[in-house]
């Protein structure tokens, strides 16, 4: 559950509220942290766009394609996609033309960038998440979740409690009906 976006709150006043209602042991809270895969901007570009090597694979054909062509359509992506297509054996440059060395591929880097978009990140292969982090196109990022439990003293409202007992209080009797904060015998005071 959502408790921010339920009640509206900013990270900081949920959290300062949960603390106060821990400390009048209406609730315990325990602290989890996760570590989750997400995706970097350029990773995004690609879950959404494809990868370079797709996009080049795309433009390229049996026949060939200029490779200039091929260079004005990806512009700054070409270099790593190229790369990358070589790599994996899916295009060829000769004679200043791209062509393709398959009639289809598919690209598995996409749908695992899709994966981690959809929150599925976890379910990568350790080999896959090096690969893709190695690539800048995933990252790790640190969550700190709350897991909340009723208190000793729970109730469904707050209760303000009162700090000290007044001689108005005790002259109309409101003291009777009043709840009291704790008393500690051994602080200091001022």
């Amino acid at each position: 559950m959502d408790l921010q976006a339920e009640f509206g709150l900013s990270h900081e006043a949920l959290y300062a509220e949960l603390i106060s209602l821990s400390s009048l042991n209406y609730i315990k809270i325990e602290n989890k942290k996760i570590t989750k895969i997400v995706l970097t901007q350029e990773g995004k570009s690609y879950a959404d766009h494809g990868t370079p090597e797709a996009r080049i694979f795309a433009l390229a054909t049996l026949e060939g394609t200029p490779k200039e062509v091929i260079e004005a359509e990806l512009k700054d992506a070409y270099k790593i996609g190229f790369s990358n297509a070589m790599k994996k054996k899916i295009v060829v440059l000769k004679d200043n033309k791209v062509f393709r060395t398959k009639e289809a591929f598919e690209d598995e880097d996409r749908i695992k960038l899709s994966a981690v978009a959809e929150g599925k990140g976890e379910a990568l292969s350790k080999e896959d998440a090096k690969t893709l982090k190695g690539r800048k196109l995933i990252e790790e990022k640190q969550e700190t979740t709350f897991i909340i439990t009723r208190g000793e003293a729970y109730r469904e409202k707050k209760v303000e409690l009162v700090p000290e007992l007044t001689s108005t209080m005790i002259a109309d009797s409101s003291w009777e009906k009043a709840e009291f904060k704790k008393f500690n015998p051994a602080s200091k005071g001022l």
